[in-house]
């Protein structure tokens, strides 16, 4: 079996298991019934519960060209094209409570009901993981910088951090 078949069952468990969750923490829906696996085109990168309660992952490798979707707490999937066809890998929420996914040299802020996606050049994004931090900005990492941008998609400041290859952050 190959690495990637791997990772695709556990991600695809762990979407279930935080859609389940999510699904039970609020008491206005039932609780659904999971089998752990849903039906996606490729290969699920990362992860991000959305302010929608629903789970939104990055893809990679997709059969039917999609580059991002979610997964309802009922288990229903959704796949995403992004406008430009750039392929996101970090994933969060932000605190304008829209999708916000990374790529190299850009973020995009996606609307979680539509799945409607804006592009914006930030040109110091290594595409890694992108939070949001406790001032409102979005967080994200550089080659040799820790980047804060703004719910605007614009570059608010770069701090130079020597010999920084991020590929991780949280708040």
């Amino acid at each position: 079996m190959h690495d990637y078949a791997r990772r695709s069952r556990r991600l695809a468990a762990l979407a279930g298991v935080a859609g389940a969750a999510a699904a039970l923490a609020s008491s206005a829906v039932a609780a659904p019934a999971l089998d752990g696996t849903f039906p996606v085109t490729g290969v699920p990168g990362q992860m991000a519960t959305g302010p929608d309660g629903n789970v939104w992952f990055t893809l990679s490798a997709s059969s039917a060209g999609k580059e991002f979707g979610r997964i309802t707490p009922l288990g229903a999937v959704t796949e995403f094209d992004t406008v430009d066809g750039g392929f996101p890998s970090g994933i969060t929420t932000g605190p304008d409570g829209q999708i916000w996914m990374t790529t190299t040299g850009k973020v995009y802020r996606v609307n979680p009901v539509s799945g409607a996606n804006t592009p914006f050049p930030v040109l110091d994004v290594n595409g890694q993981t992108i939070t949001t931090g406790p001032d409102g900005n979005l967080w994200t990492g550089g080659d040799g910088k820790v980047l804060k941008i703004s719910t605007a998609g614009a570059l608010l400041d770069g701090f130079p951090v020597a010999g920084l290859s991020a590929r991780g952050i949280t708040a």
